[in-house]
């Protein structure tokens, strides 16, 4: 009276459960048509009300294998056990009896078959029902009975007659009762009765008594629990990959699958969405419909929860949780809910059936609750298998409308591939254009990273910053082509296509297969769950190849390899254990994702860095100087160069091409390591900036290999003197001043001394390297060239930082540093025997009177230079 629609309700829940066990136990042979009837009539209110057994001590449901199934079904005993909620039993008892039915008629087909066809028993064959003997002691049985006649009142001739035929009775009485299946004996269920066939045949005995395809054992199901700890927090348990990775993605892919392409239909659906998810109980019916339907738990996350362990928590009365991981459950489903409630919405409107629209509403974006038998066996080895195949087959599925007709497929196929076409040659030109709107705009852009601008949509915020939004994952693959196109054919970057081979492998081909197509085995294993961690961690490398500890730490000890991003946790523990903190970062990202990304924005060496959006900010504003394209190319040359000079040691084209690589790489590591614990400031960005675009201009130049007339000069030097000694030097970090101090320098300041030494370097090579005629003079000008370039480099770095000058160009004081050079390269010359006289120092410094229009002034210096006493210097009457 209270509910009137209770009786309704449970009379459907009755009539379901008769129907259901006529359906999948009666008509899969699990139980009898009039046991069936007997217990409608005899519980015809059954509602089940199992107790809350352990799982150890279960021992009901669907068997492994075809054969040897039960009814699912046993009598009710009296416990004091918990009973578990109706509606989880229901479920519960759905599932076994449902695993039971298929896999019972398997054999009952088989052994039906064989039946009809009179099969060879050389596979299978029918034998009578085992039975088993059991015997039972009857001495005490005789003993007790002759004991209760003799105590009687029965006459004498009767208790003589009853002890006679106890007397007769065997010691041990033996009866026969059905046995069990056993060995090559299985059992299949007929109308609830059992059936026994011999398989003769081993593999098909193994066939039916094993699952197909086999499952998982033991440590292989262990590996998968630990794949799917590492992939629910890389997505599913991260609230802010749901909402800034999954939602743009599963939008971009929402539109282009969508049947319904009118925005205003389109977003007024999605509203429609969250607005009845607030409202609860009081929700429009197409919305509960859809939730009745089996929508809701759709995320990545929640799709992969045990759904009769939860059913309980999601009918009970509780409205809140105090568990974080249900709220990040609500945010997924939340994100996953707009797409596909708009579609189902869009698709009931348009006339289809809850179960058409239904269908169409999963199979919008990725549908976590689908896969392959296959498919999901090898996604608990390789975390994400799943869903990249699915993505694969949608694609597939829809571009060549398999949806449609067949007799107007070929149209519809034409429609969407050039729509397709269409609207990403579209996107991408926007793109372009938003990224390459003047020169400044075009090298920033060119700057950036060739994965972010394949893998993101990339809006400009200023000074080399972008707001980075995540392109579809199979979807995106045609506009960053087109965007690649226009880059490398308007932009003139000739490394435009670099990585777009392995971006496109990576996106149209599931984990593992991606790395074969590239011939990446390396990174076929990586992709193997926690295994593929520690691979990637041996080879000390990530997932696109970029090595995990930058080459500039890799030469300090494992502790000190961390910059001011790295976690304080990590720099903890580096710092214990004398291991690397980059490394430990890398480790505790891959595999608690977003949680441990959260403590890292938080908590990172560098104050200055912390990030309160919780890795909003330092995952999706990319900023171009940290862009490892161009360092990771100056070091992969520089290898490659070194290869190229070990196999060719006679070969000084090689050794110089080698050599001014090693002085890039060492230049930059000698930098990396003054900058990573740097904070950041206008200073310091602009330096980055003069770093990174010193790479790009050694790049563009090794690309073309067009040379400088100085360097064509100072190369063609080092290749007739066999040696690669006088070509320009690395500066080192830490100075020396005038009075022996040590100074190691800025970051800021280490970049302008070594751009100092190169400009004065190149500037003195060009002005006196041309005018030498033997070879010996070259070299001497040269070695001339770089100790007084080193010399003025050092001494304006040390002005500059207000440390005391060296005495070396005060002894040159009113000598032109060209004049120096001159005289310094003639002076070794002459010094070849490593006993320099007066009269050769007088012979150099009058040749330079005559033919360089050296002054009597500057010869008194240069001698002076080389003599404190003045006594022998034939221009003392000269001294300045």
């Amino acid at each position: 009276q209270q509910y009137p629609q209770f009786k309704e309700i449970s009379e459907r829940l009755y009539e379901f459960q008769k129907q259901f066990l006529q359906t999948w136990g009666v008509g899969t042979g699990l139980v009898s048509p009039t046991s069936a009837d007997e217990w409608s009539k005899r519980w015809e209110f059954y509602v089940p009300l199992n107790r809350a057994v352990s799982e150890d001590k279960r021992g009901i449901g669907a068997r492994r294998g075809f054969a040897n199934q039960n009814s699912t079904i046993k009598r009710a005993r009296g416990s004091g056990l918990d009973v578990v909620h109706p509606v989880d039993n229901i479920v519960n008892n759905v599932v076994k009896m449902v695993n039971a039915g298929v896999r019972n008629n398997v054999m009952r087909t088989i052994t039906d078959t064989a039946e009809a066809l009179g099969a060879d028993a050389a596979f299978l064959e029918k034998v009578p029902t085992p039975m088993v003997k059991r015997g039972f002691d009857m001495t005490g049985v005789k003993a007790q009975l002759t004991d209760w006649f003799d105590e009687s009142d029965m006459q004498t001739a009767d208790k003589f007659k009853a002890a006679g035929i106890v007397s007769n009775l065997d010691d041990i009485l033996y009866q026969y009762g059905r046995g069990k299946a056993h060995g090559d004996v299985i059992t299949v269920l007929k109308n609830g009765d059992q059936e026994f066939w011999k398989i003769n045949d081993p593999l098909l005995l193994s066939s039916v008594t094993n699952m197909a395809p086999k499952k998982m054992e033991g440590i292989l199901d262990a590996y998968a629990m630990v794949s799917r700890f590492m992939t629910a927090n890389i997505t599913g348990n991260n609230i802010i990959w749901s909402i800034f990775s999954n939602f743009p993605r599963d939008m971009g892919t929402f539109f282009t699958y969508s049947k319904v392409r009118n925005p205003a239909k389109v977003f007024a659906s999605m509203g429609s969405a969250y607005v009845n998810k607030i409202k609860g109980d009081n929700a429009d019916p197409l919305y509960k419909e859809y939730l009745a339907m089996g929508g809701g738990k759709t995320s990545a996350y929640t799709a992969d929860r045990d759904l009769a362990k939860k059913a309980r928590k999601a009918l009970s009365d509780r409205k809140f949780s105090a568990n974080p991981l249900d709220w990040i459950g609500f945010v997924s489903d939340t994100v996953e809910l707009g797409p596909r409630f708009a579609t189902y919405k869009l698709m009931r409107q348009a006339g289809m059936g809850p179960q058409e629209a239904f269908y169409e509403a999963m199979d919008i974006t990725v549908n976590f609750r689908r896969g392959g038998e296959i498919a999901r066996q090898i996604n608990k080895v390789v975390p994400f298998f799943n869903a990249s195949v699915q993505g694969l087959d949608k694609f597939r599925r829809w571009i060549t409308a398999t949806d449609a007709p067949a007799e107007t497929r070929a149209k519809v196929v034409r429609a969407r591939t050039i729509s397709y076409i269409a609207v990403s040659a579209a996107l991408a030109a926007l793109f372009y254009g938003l990224n390459n709107w003047d020169d400044e705009a075009e090298e920033d852009y060119e700057q950036l990273s060739n994965y972010t601008k394949n893998s993101y949509w990339n809006i400009p915020l200023g000074d080399g910053k972008y707001f980075s939004i995540p392109k579809p994952r199979d979807l995106g693959v045609l506009t960053s082509f087109f965007e690649t196109c226009m880059e490398y054919g308007i932009g003139e970057n000739d490394h435009a296509f670099d990585e777009f081979y392995s971006y496109a492998a990576d996106n149209w081909l599931p984990s593992v297969f991606s790395d074969v197509a590239q011939g990446d085995i390396a990174g076929a294993i990586g992709s193997l769950g926690i295994v593929g961690v520690g691979s990637y961690m041996m080879a000390n490398r990530d997932f696109l190849g970029r090595p995990i500890v930058s080459s500039g730490l890799q030469n300090l000890e494992a502790k000190d390899q961390y910059n001011e991003r790295t976690s304080k946790i990590a720099y903890w523990v580096g710092q214990a254990f004398n291991t690397s903190p980059q490394m430990v970062d890398y480790f505790f990202n891959s595999v608690l994702g977003g949680w441990w990304k959260s403590q890292k924005a938080l908590f990172p060496v560098g104050k200055e860095n912390v990030d309160y959006t919780l890795g909003v900010q330092n995952s999706y504003i990319k900023d171009n100087q940290y862009s490892t394209d161009l360092v990771n190319w100056l070091y992969s040359q520089a290898e490659a160069s070194q290869k190229a000079k070990n196999s060719d040691g006679g070969n000084m084209e090689k050794a110089i091409t080698y050599k001014m690589d090693s002085n890039m790489t060492t230049f930059y590591s000698r930098y990396y390591k003054l900058a990573k614990n740097a904070a950041e400031t206008t200073a310091t960005r602009a330096t980055r900036q003069t770093v990174l675009n010193m790479i790009l201009e050694y790049q563009k130049a090794a690309d073309s290999g067009e040379l400088t007339a100085a360097q064509r000069a100072v190369y063609s030097v080092c290749e007739r003197q066999g040696s690669t000694e006088n070509l320009p030097s690395v500066m080192q970090s830490t100075i020396k001043d005038g009075k022996e101090v040590s100074h190691t320098l800025s970051d800021v300041q280490y970049v302008e001394y070594q751009t100092d030494y190169l400009r004065l370097y190149w500037n003195y090579v060009e002005a006196n390297l041309n005018t030498r005629d033997t070879l010996a003079q070259q070299a001497a000008v040269l070695k001339a060239a770089k100790d007084v370039a080193k010399e003025e480099a050092t001494n304006r770095v040390l002005a500059r930082i207000g440390a005391t000058q060296t005495d070396y160009f005060a002894e040159f004081e009113g000598v032109s540093n060209d004049t120096v050079i001159s005289y310094k390269a003639q002076r070794d010359l002459a010094n070849d025997d490593g006993s320099l006289k007066q009269d050769e120092v007088i012979g150099i410094l009058e040749a330079m009177i005559a033919n360089e229009n050296l002054t009597y002034e500057e010869a008194y210096i240069l001698f002076h230079s080389e003599y404190d006493s003045d006594k022998n210097n034939p221009w003392k009457k000269h001294k300045p």
